[in-house]
C-alpha cells in the first residue's frame, strides 16, 4: 500500500491523516491492536483527554495522548480519541515522515496539537472524574448507530444492514465486531471528506463493493 494515496496538503506540506495510517496497518495483516483509554471527560466544561496505545504481539509500539475542547470541535470526545490514535500511530512509525504536524502547533485537525494561547495556570482547574466503563453490549449498540450514520453520508439514508456489514468487513479485514474495531472503522470513515475519498479508501484496501462479507 502506498501512503501517498492518502496524503493531503497541510500548510503546503504532505500530511498523512489518521485514516491513512489505520489503513496501512490493516493492510499489513499482522495482529496489531489499538487500545484507547479516556483519561478525563468533562462534559460540562467541554473538554476530553484520551490516551491511545499501539500493540503488536504483546509489545507496546507507541503511545499518545490528546486533549480536545468543545470550543474547537462539537464532537470533542471523539476527536480527542482520534487524535490520540493518530499520535500513537505516528510514534509507532506509521506515516511518521508525513505526520510531523502532529508534534507542532498548526492548523486544526482531529490529531493536530492544541494551540496554547494562555498560560496553563490561567485555565480552569478541573477535577478528574473516573469514567466507569459502559457494558460492552451498550457500547456496541451506540457505536453501531454512529457507524450507520457515518456510512449513510456516503451510501445514502436507506443503507441496508448487508451494506453496513460489508463496509465494516472491508475496513477491518473481516475482524470481529468489538468496541475497538468499531471505533477504528468509524475513525477511517470520519476522515473521508468526500464520496470519492470514501470509495478510494475501500478500493485501496483491496476489496470491491460487491465483495462478500
Amino acid at each position: 500500500m502506498n501512503p501517498a494515496d492518502f496524503l493531503i496538503s497541510l500548510k503546503g506540506k504532505p500530511y498523512l491523516p489518521v485514516a491513512g495510517r489505520i489503513a496501512i496497518i490493516r493492510n499489513e495483516q499482522k495482529p496489531y491492536s489499538i487500545k484507547t483509554t479516556p483519561l478525563q471527560i468533562e462534559m460540562e466544561q467541554g473538554f476530553a483527554v484520551f490516551q491511545a496505545e499501539v500493540w503488536l504481539d504483546g509489545v507496546l509500539l507507541g503511545m499518545g495522548t490528546k486533549q480536545e475542547s468543545k470550543r474547537d470541535f462539537p464532537d470533542f470526545v471523539e476527536k480527542a480519541e482520534t487524535g490520540a490514535i493518530g499520535r500513537a500511530l505516528a510514534i509507532a512509525g506509521f506515516g511518521t515522515i508525513y505526520a510531523l504536524q502532529d508534534f507542532d502547533e498548526g492548523e486544526r485537525l482531529a490529531d493536530a496539537p492544541v494551540t496554547v494561547n494562555k498560560p496553563i495556570a490561567s485555565k480552569p482547574v478541573a477535577t478528574k472524574v473516573e469514567v466507569s466503563p459502559e457494558p460492552v453490549v451498550d457500547v456496541l449498540k451506540s457505536l453501531s448507530v454512529e457507524f450507520r450514520n457515518e456510512v449513510s453520508h456516503f451510501d445514502g439514508p436507506n443503507v441496508s444492514p448487508q451494506r453496513l456489514k460489508q463496509v465494516f468487513s472491508i475496513l477491518t479485514k473481516n475482524a470481529e465486531r468489538t468496541p475497538d474495531t468499531m471505533r477504528l472503522a468509524l475513525d477511517m470513515i470520519r476522515n473521508c471528506e468526500t464520496v470519492d475519498s470514501y470509495e478510494k479508501l475501500l478500493a485501496t484496501l483491496g476489496v470491491n463493493e460487491n465483495a462478500p462479507f
